[in-house]
C-alpha cells in the first residue's frame, strides 16, 4: 500500500479514507477492477482537493498495473495538479513519481529520470515528518533505483536502493521495505549476470548469493506484513537466484510452501508461481513437467506481457522435449503475440508523448534542469560516496572491501582486527561511549598505517586493514603488533574513567593465498585463534 490515508497526521473524510485504504490493498492482491471501482467511488465522495488528489492517484496506480501507461500518466498528472492546488506536497511527489514510471514503461526513460530527480529535490526541500511524506521520499528513491537499473547504471541503482531501504525501515508499512530490499536483489542479480558475461564465475556466484539472501529477507518481511504481492515477487526472484546458484532443492521447497500458504491466491500470482516452477523444472531436467507448468501458467496469466513471456518459455521447453511441431507452433504464437504487443506499446507510447506538457513548458523544465545539474551531480556523488562509507566512523565499509575482493590481482596483506570484550564496554558505560570507542579506534588504526593502506569497518566492532605490496611475513607481523600496541597504549581513560581497550589481530601475508577472498578468510581464522589464545594478541604466519 502506498498512501497512508488513515495516518493520524492527516484529516480526510472517513468514507473516502476507508475506500482509499481498501483500494490500495486490492492492488496488492492484484484485484485491479475492485481497486479501480473504489478509486472512482472515492473521487465521487471526495469533499475537497486533499481527498480528490489521493483518489486520482489510486486510479492512476490501477491503470499502471493494468499496463495502461497512457491513462496512468494522464491520471497521475491530474493527481499532481490537484495536489499542488491542495498544497499536498507528499501526494504531488507520489503522483510525479508514478507518472515517471509510466513514462519509463512507454520508452520515455530520459524524461522519466529528469522528473524523478526533480521530484527527489521536491521531497528533500519540503518539510517532512508525517508518514505520507516519508513514504513519498522512499517511493522516489526506490523508483530511481529501478530507473537506473533499466539504464544499466548498476552502481547508481544499488546506491538508490540502499537509500530506499534505509528510508523504509521506520515506516509502518513494512511491505515497502520488502519491495526495496527485493529491488536491491534484482540489482545484485544484474551485477551477477554482468560478471558471468565477463567470464568472472566466482564473482557471479557470490553476487547471486547476495541476491538470494536479499530476496529471502524481502520475502520474510512481506510475509510478516501480510503483503502477498511483494511476498510473491520476492519468492520468484529467490527461486531464480537459488536455481542459478545450484540450490534447487531449497527452491522446490519454497515453491511448495508458498502454494500451501496461499491456496486461494489470485490467477495473477498463481501464473507467476507456475512460471517459476516451470523454469526450475526445466533447469533440473524434468522437461515434460516443465511443459505442463508453463501451459498452466499461460492459461492463468492476466496480463499480456507475462502471457507472451510464458509462450516463449513453453516453446523452449517443448523444443527441449523434442516435440518439434508443437514447439514451432508456440514460437509462431509467440512472435505474433510479440508483434501485437509491440504495436500496442508504440500506440501507447505515442499517446503518452502526445499527452505530455506543451513544448514551452518542456523548454522551461530543461532550463530548470540545466540550472540544477550541479546540485543533482553533487547529490549523486554523495550517494555514491555514502554507499562505500561507514556512517559511524567515516571509514570504508564492507561494500568497499567487497569491491577490493573482486578487483583483479592486487598484492596485499590482510589484517582482521576485533575489539576485545566490546559488549562489556557498552554494558558498563553506554552505547554512545561504545560508538566513540569505535570512532577513536578507526582513527588510531589509520594513524599507524601508511597513506596508501586501507582501514575499513566490516560491522560491529570488527575492522580490516588492507596493506598493498609484497610484504613478507616479518613485515606483516610488525604491522600487526604496531596496531595492537597502539590500541593497548592509547589513553582510553580520557573517554571514561577506568576504560581500557585492547584488540585481537589475525593477519595473512600476500604470498599465502592465490585470491583476495582466501587471504581474508585466512586472516579471519587467525583472528579467532588470537581470541582463543587469550585476546590482546596478534596471530600471523609462522
Amino acid at each position: 500500500m502506498i498512501t497512508l490515508s488513515n495516518d493520524e497526521d492527516l484529516r480526510l473524510a472517513p468514507e473516502v479514507a476507508a475506500r482509499l485504504d481498501r483500494g490500495h490493498a486490492c492492488i496488492d492482491a492484484m484485484d485491479l477492477p475492485a481497486a479501480l471501482a473504489l478509486a472512482q467511488e472515492a473521487m465521487t465522495l471526495s469533499p475537497g482537493a486533499a481527498e480528490h488528489c489521493r483518489a486520482q492517484f489510486l486510479a492512476a496506480r490501477c491503470h499502471y498495473f493494468q499496463g495502461e501507461f497512457d491513462l496512468g500518466a494522464l491520471l497521475a498528472r491530474e493527481a499532481r495538479d490537484t495536489a499542488v492546488v491542495a498544497g499536498e506536497v507528499a501526494v504531488q511527489a507520489l503522483a510525479q513519481t508514478l507518472e515517471a514510471r509510466c513514462l519509463e514503461q512507454a520508452g520515455e526513460i530520459g524524461a522519466a529520470l529528469d522528473q524523478l530527480l526533480l521530484t527527489h529535490q521536491l521531497v528533500e526541500a519540503a518539510p517532512g515528518g508525517h508518514a505520507e511524506h516519508r513514504t513519498a521520499e522512499q517511493y522516489v528513491a526506490v523508483t530511481l533505483g529501478v530507473t537506473h537499473l533499466s539504464l544499466g547504471d548498476l552502481e547508481a541503482a544499488l546506491s538508490w536502493c540502499e537509500q530506499a531501504v534505509m528510508l523504509a525501515r521506520p515506516l509502518r508499512n513494512q511491505g515497502l521495505l520488502a519491495a526495496a530490499i527485493d529491488t536491491m536483489a534484482c540489482v545484485y542479480s544484474a551485477l551477477a549476470a554482468q560478471a558471468r558475461s565477463d567470464q568472472r564465475p566466482d564473482q557471479a556466484l557470490d553476487l547471486e548469493r547476495q541476491a538470494a539472501a536479499a530476496s529471502a529477507q524481502a520475502m520474510d518481511i512481506a510475509r510478516r506484513a501480510g503483503n502477498e504481492r511483494y511476498e510473491s515477487s520476492a519468492l520468484l526472484n529467490l527461486v531464480e537466484s537459488l536455481t542459478l546458484t545450484g540450490d534447487t532443492a531449497r527452491a522446490f521447497e519454497l515453491l511448495e510452501d508458498w502454494q500451501r500458504r496461499h491456496p486461494q491466491a489470485s490467477g495473477h500470482h498463481r501464473a507467476h508461481h507456475l512460471g517459476s516452477l516451470g523454469f526450475l523444472l526445466r533447469a533440473t531436467g524434468r522437461l515434460a513437467e516443465s511443459v505442463t507448468a508453463f501451459e498452466q501458467a499461460r492459461d492463468l496469466a492476466t496480463d499480456e506481457p507475462h502471457r507472451v513471456h510464458l509462450t516463449e518459455q513453453l516453446a523452449l521447453a517443448l523444443e527441449l522435449c523434442g516435440r518439434w511441431e508443437e514447439a514451432l507452433q508456440r514460437y509462431k504464437d509467440f512472435h505474433q503475440q510479440q508483434l501485437q504487443l509491440s504495436t500496442e506499446r508504440v500506440r501507447r507510447s505515442a499517446r503518452v508523448a502526445a499527452a505530455r506538457p506543451d513544448i514551452a513548458r518542456e523548454r522551461a523544465r530543461a532550463r530548470h534542469l540545466a540550472s540544477t545539474n550541479a546540485e543533482l551531480q553533487r547529490r549523486t556523488d554523495d550517494l555514491s560516496r555514502q554507499a562505500l562509507e561507514d556512517p559511524l566512523t567515516g571509514l570504508p565499509n564492507r561494500r568497499h572491501v567487497d569491491q577490493w575482493l573482486h578487483a583483479p590481482g592486487h598484492m596485499a596483506a590482510v589484517l582482521m582486527i576485533d575489539v576485545d570484550h566490546f559488549k562489556q564496554v557498552n554494558d558498563r558505560h553506554s552505547h554512545a561511549l561504545g560508538d566513540e570507542v569505535l570512532r577513536t579506534l578507526g582513527r588510531l588504526l589509520q594513524q599507524n598505517l601508511r597513506p596508501q593502506d586501507v582501514v575499513a569497518r566490516l560491522g560491529g566492532e570488527e575492522f580490516v586493514a588492507i596493506v598493498p605490496g609484497d610484504a613478507d611475513d616479518e613485515a606483516v607481523r610488525r604491522t600487526a603488533e604496531r596496531l595492537r600496541t597502539a590500541v593497548e597504549q592509547h589513553a582510553w581513560h580520557g573517554l571514561a574513567e577506568g576504560l581500557a581497550v585492547t584488540v585481537s589481530v589475525g593477519a595473512a601475508s600476500p604470498h599465502e593465498a592465490t585470491s583476495q577472498q582466501a587471504l581474508l578468510d585466512l586472516a579471519d581464522r587467525r583472528l579467532y585463534e588470537a581470541k582463543a589464545q587469550g585476546r590482546n594478541r596478534a596471530v600471523t604466519a609462522g
